[in-house]
């Protein structure tokens, strides 16, 4: 477990609940062996207990293993704040035999049970919401479909993309054992009293979520939405039983981070970038912007080089032409094309340097020529005396 203490004046508030709950979780955890005592401590943290309101209630949902192919039926039960230790008991006692979830918001039980005796909360009766959250799956076999779309090839791809694509330093990091559930805890619970306070709520993490998915489209991946006030997240410190391996729901990282909604809103698209996002050309007419690496090749004596003598590169020319090729028309197809002709070529290494590739921009002819001092650079015509800062197509 990582406790990243980040430095001061980067993004975030630190409050009296932070220093009580948060700041010392990691240590906490540290010094606690038991697994329904991490899972408390987890609960309490990501909760804040004393914001609570009288009526709030816990969620916890359970699903257990069949052998069939049929659907495993999904149990549903509520907890008062007085009733938090018989949770933790039967927690533990499912724990390893079932796959466990918890609401993202605390839920108004008695109006839950009232639309629907088998409800386990909707957004229409969600009354207390305390972080933001987005769940990252990644390609693992036998925990998600990913037919149709585009997810993060394995862990160390999303988690590089959870730690240096998004700007806003998450709280706490979960790793799920078939993917990432991702926590930015609010300084001040949000309490849903109205029809207007959830429509409130619901609005900003729906925001919030598509701004985190444009971000993984930079890294040619896609994320899914789990922006309704309802949502099931797995319970931290429970084993994923959905596979004969079972795995470890776990945190791996906490920061002393917790958020105002004005710091979230600070970092949201506003409503004008977005009309002006809806008048740009469709997306057919803007995929002919990204060039064409042919085209790249026939004007860049150092991709040439690259391509032409893969075993004669160093590993800074490797990247920095993988930098270049992402970036282009079918970009990770051809960065993949581009490395193939090294002997000792990876396909899951070069995956998990794409992901990095594509957090930043294409390095330039000077950097590659005057930084790396490549030898593909000699000779080209393109550099202008090196005052060219980019590729001349």
């Amino acid at each position: 477990m990582i406790d990243k203490n980040k430095e001061a004046g980067s993004v975030g508030a630190e409050t009296a609940s932070d220093e009580n709950a948060l700041i010392n979780l990691s240590l906490a955890l540290q010094e606690q062996e038991n697994q329904t005592g991490k899972t408390a401590l987890f609960f309490k943290t990501v909760f804040l207990p004393e914001s609570i309101p009288k009526e709030a209630s816990y969620v916890i949902c359970y699903t257990l293993p069949t052998k069939s192919s049929m659907k495993p039926k999904m149990i549903s039960r509520f907890f008062t704040q007085s009733q938090f230790d018989a949770m933790l008991r039967l927690n533990e006692s499912l724990n390893g035999k079932a796959n466990i979830y918890f609401s993202t918001t605390l839920q108004d039980a008695e109006a839950a049970l009232k639309k629907n005796p088998r409800s386990r909360g909707t957004s229409e009766t969600a009354v207390y919401l305390s972080f933001l959250h987005v769940d990252i799956d990644v390609d693992a076999p036998g925990f998600h479909k990913s037919a149709g779309k585009r997810l993060f090839p394995h862990n160390e791809a999303a988690l590089l993309f959870i730690e240096n694509g998004i700007p806003l330093t998450p709280s706490i990091i979960v790793n799920t054992g078939g993917g990432w559930h991702v926590y930015w805890l609010l300084d001040q619970p949000m309490i849903l009293q109205t029809e207007a306070d959830r429509k409130r709520a619901g609005t900003l993490l729906a925001r919030f979520q598509q701004w985190i998915r444009s971000l993984a489209g930079e890294y040619k991946a896609s994320i899914d939405t789990t922006a309704d006030l309802s949502r099931l997240l797995r319970v931290a410190f429970t084993y994923n039983v959905k596979t004969a391996e079972r795995r470890l729901a776990e945190i791996i990282e906490v920061t002393n981070r917790r958020y105002s909604l004005e710091e979230i809103e600070a970092q949201l698209p506003t409503q004008e970038l977005k009309k002006k996002a809806a008048r740009r050309l469709p997306f057919t007419k803007r995929r002919q912007r990204f060039p064409n690496i042919e085209s790249i090749y026939k004007n860049c004596r150092f991709m040439e080089h690259c391509r032409s003598r893969p075993n004669e590169v160093s590993y800074n020319e490797w990247f920095a032409a993988l930098s270049i090729a992402v970036h282009c028309k079918n970009g990770i197809e051809e960065a993949h094309k581009l490395s193939r002709g090294y002997d000792r070529y990876s396909e899951d290494e070069t995956e998990f340097k794409i992901a990095e590739a594509l957090k930043g921009k294409p390095n330039t002819c000077s950097h590659i020529a005057i930084t790396l001092g490549s030898k593909g650079c000699h000779g080209c015509p393109k550099l202008d005396g090196l005052r060219n800062e980019g590729y001349v197509l």
